[in-house]
């Protein structure tokens, strides 16, 4: 069962109020509280940013707690933490492989380099590359020298016979390369 200071409260004014609900008594709920308690920390048209708000996002963001508003009588919100009944432990965010400001044509372009070296075949000419992504190859045109340009890939050109522009691609970040002109990277 939690603390609920409404009891005693001053009638109510037009900002958010505390209830009297101090950060000591907030610690205090804190360590007696048992999941599923409840606590009405705040009431008011909105919340006050203070050192109690502030406290009270920490405990959010920890996940100790989980926040609600609900519509009072008087048409203003009391503000309501709840204790969780189990502290979540979400997996850790995988990291992101691409800078954000690449378009959809050059993550795919990216990405198609990334599992052809990580397969170690060959790299498909540009033709070859702007039909898998479903462009046309004016599309796709620049886009290998913005991903070098981006420190994503490193780009050689590789003499072969018959073939006069072969071209290695190597993933910095794993530093898997194409294969090279005899079916192996170089």
């Amino acid at each position: 069962m939690g603390i609920d200071a409404r009891a005693s409260d001053p009638p109510r004014r037009r900002r958010s109020e505390s209830y009297g609900i101090t950060l000591e008594r907030l610690s205090e709920w804190l360590r007696s509280s048992r999941p599923g308690d409840r606590l009405t920390y705040a009431h008011g048209p909105y919340l006050v940013d203070t050192e109690l708000a502030a406290r009270v996002r920490g405990l959010i963001d920890g996940e100790e707690v989980h926040h609600r508003r609900y519509r009072a009588d008087d048409g203003a919100f009391d503000y309501v933490i709840i204790r969780n009944r189990v502290r979540v432990a979400l997996p850790p965010r995988p990291r992101r492989e691409l800078p954000i400001d690449l378009d959809p044509v050059m993550s795919g372009l990216f990405l198609r380099l990334k599992a052809t070296a990580r397969r170690g075949e060959r790299c498909e000419s540009d033709s070859a590359l702007a039909s898998a992504l479903g462009v046309s190859r004016d599309q796709l045109a620049h886009r290998p020298l913005r991903l070098v340009a981006a420190g994503l890939v490193a780009s050689r050109i590789v003499p072969a016979s018959g073939d006069p522009k072969y071209r290695v691609v190597t993933i910095v970040a794993t530093g898997r390369e194409t294969a090279g002109p005899e079916g192996g990277a170089q």
